[in-house]
């Protein structure tokens, strides 16, 4: 029967290349657990700061509702199936998302599509990027 030697003798009694195959495996596994506790750190973060931008300005979903309602009350699908066009309310909701409409073209009136920038610059590009430039496409 073989006695039981401590944990300190084993890992002298190593050989150099174990002992560092061991080393980079426990600094390998320290690392992933580091770094999943950051990420979820930083997820958290970004989920709370969120969550505080809602609630400072929640969303409007009104022009979306007058869509939909008028999608069910005045279309002309809802009056192949025997509903009737109701003129006050129906006008009513023209006109509600006709404002959306307005309000919508205000919000971007100044912004600009992504793909309308120009391509960056890439320097030091690999050979076989270089065959076709797009950038000098625009």
């Amino acid at each position: 029967m073989s006695r039981r030697l401590p944990f300190s003798l084993l890992v002298t009694k190593l050989p150099r290349r174990s002992k560092l195959v061991l080393a980079t495996a426990v600094v390998g596994m320290i690392t992933n657990y580091v770094g999943r506790k950051t990420i979820r750190g930083m997820e958290d973060a970004n989920l709370a700061a969120n969550m505080e931008r809602i609630r400072e300005r929640p969303p409007n979903w009104s022009c979306f509702y007058y869509a939909k309602q008028y999608r069910e009350e005045c279309s002309d699908y809802n009056r192949m199936l025997g509903g009737e066009y109701m003129e006050e309310v129906c006008t009513k909701l023209e006109n509600r998302m006709e404002e959306c409409k307005r309000r919508l073209l205000k919000e971007i009136e100044g912004s600009e599509a992504y793909a309308m920038d120009l391509p960056a610059r890439i320097s030091g590009r690999k050979p076989w990027l270089t065959t076709h430039d797009v950038s000098k496409s625009f």
